[in-house]
């Protein structure tokens, strides 16, 4: 997995993703992005701007927190 600072390529999203057990839907899902989005990063056919570089870092450390901020930020439903 990259380090912080290190440069992070598609085939760590992938490396990432299956050390999490998930599928690429569920590792959108459970992480708010496009399941396309993730397959063209592993298929490095998108690259990863700073901010997708941030959240997959974020993510390889800290994946709980990312999970937890996702479900306070979700508006509440009537």
């Amino acid at each position: 997995m990259a380090r912080p600072g290190g440069q992070l390529r598609g085939r760590n999203v992938r490396v990432l993703r299956t050390h999490l057990g998930l599928t690429r839907k569920a590792f959108a899902e459970r992480y708010g992005l496009d399941p396309r989005t993730v397959e063209g990063w592993e298929q490095e056919r998108f690259g990863l701007d700073r901010s997708a570089r941030v959240l997959l870092l974020v993510i390889a450390h800290e994946p709980e927190a990312v999970v937890r901020a996702l479900r306070r930020a979700k508006p509440a439903r009537r």
